[in-house]
């Protein structure tokens, strides 16, 4: 399927490893021009050639943490200068654990990676889009927006923001050729669900294979998810072909959650 992404220009965040770089090959791959945000040169710099070699595309990049609000606010400000129709949003997951385990400042750190640094990309992006007639916002979210799990609580509390954010943006840009919808991720293969991984292992005293089994066993399709599955889904979304499907949040998990 040709989705006609030829000539849109498509900024994506956390997109020096992950699924943040997964969905920037998928765009490349699909004729967009994308642009690389993370907070480490050298990652992005190698995200760039893997761009390249993935989809035989250049990409240009911009260190910005996505944990600084005012950093946001001020690259983000900068960039709407610039012309861009798309949006991925993303910013890693948060720290597995329960919710007694988590200070203050692992909260406002959640909340600022996860949901703040989505709405000020959008805040200040979107407005142009809609100016000119056409835009796609897609935001990477998690299984646990639908479906809470124990040892996540900073995602199950925070990450569903992403959904009104979407309906929000839907409301307010959806009748000037914006759509808005966030995807969410079951179990997938990716260095931070490694992560997680050890985390939860070392907190029950297991070992880290017996964890991703248990997840996977959870699974209907008997497996983890692929990066790629989900930058397919993401270009999509970003695709003319999409443009009915706004303020959804579409869970791509195997099957796992059991919400008909």
């Amino acid at each position: 399927m040709d989705l006609d992404l030829t000539g849109r220009r498509a900024l994506c965040l956390a997109a020096s490893r992950g699924l943040g770089h997964a969905c920037a090959v998928a765009l490349a791959r699909e004729g967009a021009d994308v642009c690389l945000v993370s907070r480490d040169p050298a990652r992005l710099e190698q995200a760039a050639e893997g761009v390249l070699e993935a989809s035989g595309r250049g990409a240009t990049w911009r260190a910005i943490d996505l944990t600084d609000p005012a950093a946001c606010e001020a690259a983000f400000g900068k960039l709407a200068e610039e012309r861009y129709d798309i949006v991925v949003t993303s910013c890693g997951g948060p720290p597995t654990g329960p919710i007694a385990g988590f200070d203050r400042d692992a909260w406002e750190e959640a909340f600022r990676s996860q949901l703040l640094s989505a709405a000020i990309a959008c805040r200040h992006l979107v407005p142009p889009m809609a100016r000119r007639g056409w835009g796609r916002v897609a935001m990477i979210g998690s299984i646990t927006m639908r479906m809470p799990m124990e040892g996540f609580a900073l995602s199950n509390a925070i990450r569903p923001g992403l959904a009104g954010l979407a309906r929000t943006l839907t409301q307010e840009y959806g009748g000037r050729g914006v759509t808005a919808n966030v995807v969410c991720p079951g179990f997938t293969a990716t260095g931070r669900l490694n992560e997680a991984a050890a985390r939860l292992a070392a907190d029950r005293g297991i070992p880290v294979e017996e964890v991703v089994n248990g997840w996977t066993h959870e699974i209907p399709a008997a497996r983890l998810g692929r990066p790629d599955e989900v930058g397919a889904l993401v270009a999509y979304l970003c695709s003319e072909r999409a443009a009915f499907v706004c303020g959804q949040s579409i869970l791509i998990d195997g099957g796992q959650c059991p919400t008909v």
